[in-house]
């Protein structure tokens, strides 16, 4: 069986929206002329090849059924980087888990970017606890970041801080439902 590469997706800089500050890497939000979603660009650092750990870590998560972001390999100008196509639905926002943190456990800082050492699975649980009021979805959200743990082992990802990953929330019928975001930012995977 011969085996294709793949595809690389041309953005060119004029379908930019807007720029994504969260973060280490320079990056862009844009859409296609012709296209409804929205898509992440993102600039590998120097000689990392960030955007190929991106594209083998979201075909890694698929092959395992790990909800992720459909992910391409990219290319803006003469810059080679990868596209994430945003998981955020109309009507839904995304709160990252700093902010989860910080509204479930008074004493959390979600601004510490560096040695963060409440950022925990312990903390990760109980924040999960006093989001989720039926058993089953606080059951299921828990499995949720489990998996991406596992996840994070196979593909050596060193990189799940408290911004990566979230809940994602939306009104239905007078109450706020909630959801774990898909994984998300596998750049610093080793895949």
């Amino acid at each position: 069986m011969a085996l294709s590469p793949y595809p690389v997706e041309k953005v060119p800089q004029e379908w930019a929206l807007e720029h994504e500050e969260m973060g280490s890497k320079t990056k862009f939000w844009y859409r296609r002329p012709d296209g409804r979603s929205i898509w992440l660009f993102k600039y590998p650092h120097p000689g990392t090849g960030e955007h190929w750990a991106e594209k083998i870590a979201a075909e890694v998560a698929r092959l395992i059924g790990i909800p992720h972001p459909v992910t391409r390999l990219a290319i803006c100008g003469e810059e080679r980087g990868s596209a994430s196509r945003s998981f955020v639905r109309a009507r839904e926002q995304l709160f990252h888990g700093n902010q989860e943190m910080a509204g479930a456990l008074d004493w959390y800082d979600p601004t510490r970017r560096f040695h963060q050492s409440d950022h925990t699975l312990a903390n990760i649980y109980r924040t999960l606890d006093q989001n989720f009021l039926e058993p089953e979805g606080r059951s299921s959200a828990k499995s949720c970041i489990a998996d991406y743990l596992v996840l994070d082992a196979l593909i050596g990802n060193t990189d799940r801080h408290h911004e990566n990953w979230g809940i994602l929330v939306r009104r239905g019928r007078g109450v706020l439902l909630g959801e774990v975001a898909p994984s998300f930012d596998h750049a610093s995977s080793r895949a």
